[in-house]
């Protein structure tokens, strides 16, 4: 399965115990800071910045269209809000695959676990894999949904993803027949009308479409929980310098700056490991995602003389020390200030003790004894 496991070079992790802030605490919709453009190079479409964006700050956050726990991880990991718990999860106990917190995540997933929960209970012990599960997802969100939009489609949506099924070679395409043939025994004697479901695509379109932009879900040590879909932050394109990452919040994607983004810059992601030449990374970006970068890296092959002369171990050693340093990051980025006013309190500022308030009623230049330090929240 090809999905953007993104290993950036630098990022900052959301990990740890709870913090007494979280992101998903913060009214991040209001602070949106971007918008959907076309892109120079032959690119298509992409997002750029509606504004100046710092280092660290939170530009765009959105909740999966779709996702499923990856099966090996099945049993440690929530199937509703993905905490990786060392405890005891609760079993649902009609299918026997799905596991949760507790009562609460149970009753919260259960509109989307409803629907596979007969198809897994048919089909166990042979469990499909995550690719025919998240796409089964799909499905039934799309009968339920009847063609309304999701708040996750707010910049692209689902029908408009590319599938890249013409670019692919015989050995993809025969691999994604048998997925499809699976997905319909799995969905079989479900009561869905698949022509109108996909009016414009057929179950093989689907599958590129879901294979070429899902995402993997990682925690903070970079191990996989899960893989979702979000159609809108898939219009992100590529770099091997990139401006962005992304860091989750349980299946929620959060979109930070990795240095000063001016207004109006195109906001890019780095979807491989960018530790490798440029020609290594082209053949990859290539091989899984039917493009050839032209990044400036790239373009003047910045860096390969180093890469390719180089010590492996010491190249491996770098990668191990850069993602200390993420956490070192994570950690150091944690204090954050807001607004003590009433009315605007839990709104973001900059991690300065004296800014501007971002709430558009209050707009005002804020000195340090009108703001509150959040200990801990994360960054």
């Amino acid at each position: 399965m090809t999905s953007r496991t993104l290993r950036p070079r630098a990022t900052w992790v959301a990990h740890g115990a709870r913090a007494q802030l979280t992101d998903s605490a913060v009214q991040w919709p209001s602070m949106c800071s971007m918008e959907r453009c076309s892109c120079l190079g032959g690119k298509g479409q992409g997002l750029r910045a509606t504004r100046a964006v710092h280092p660290g700050q939170l530009i765009y956050s959105s909740k999966p269209y779709a996702c499923v726990v990856v099966k090996g991880s099945h049993d440690t990991v929530c199937d509703h809000c993905l905490a990786r718990k060392d405890g005891r999860l609760l079993r649902c106990s009609h299918c026997k695959f799905a596991y949760y917190c507790d009562a609460s995540c149970q009753k919260g997933a259960w509109t989307e676990h409803k629907s596979e929960c007969r198809c897994l209970k048919k089909v166990a012990p042979n469990i499909p894999t995550d690719m025919v599960r998240l796409v089964a997802r799909i499905l039934f969100k799309l009968a339920r949904l009847n063609s309304k939009p999701c708040p996750s489609e707010e910049f692209y949506s689902l029908q408009q993803l590319q599938s890249h099924t013409d670019q692919m070679s015989e050995q993809m395409r025969n691999g994604l027949a048998l997925l499809a043939n699976t997905l319909r025994m799995y969905l079989e004697g479900e009561d869905l009308d698949w022509s109108s479901l996909l009016p414009a695509d057929n179950v093989m379109q689907l599958l590129g479409k879901i294979t070429c932009n899902s995402f993997s879900v990682c925690d903070g040590e970079f191990q996989d929980l899960g893989v979702a879909i979000y159609p809108s932050l898939s219009l992100l394109n590529h770099s091997c310098d990139p401006s962005c990452v992304v860091v989750f919040e349980g299946s929620m994607m959060l979109l930070r700056a990795m240095r000063d983004i001016p207004a109006g810059e195109e906001l890019c992601i780095s979807y491989i490991d960018t530790l490798s030449p440029s020609r290594t990374r082209r053949q990859e970006l290539l091989r899984r995602y039917y493009f050839t970068c032209q990044c400036s890296l790239c373009e003047q092959g910045l860096g390969d003389t180093d890469m390719e002369n180089g010590d492996k171990d010491v190249v491996e050693a770098i990668r191990s020390l850069m993602l200390k340093i993420d956490k070192a990051n994570a950690d150091v980025s944690r204090r954050l200030w807001c607004c003590a006013r009433p009315c605007c309190r839990r709104q973001q500022l900059r991690r300065s003790p004296a800014a501007t308030c971002s709430t558009s009623s209050c707009s005002t230049t804020c000195a340090a004894p009108t703001l509150t330090p959040i200990s801990g929240a994360r960054h």
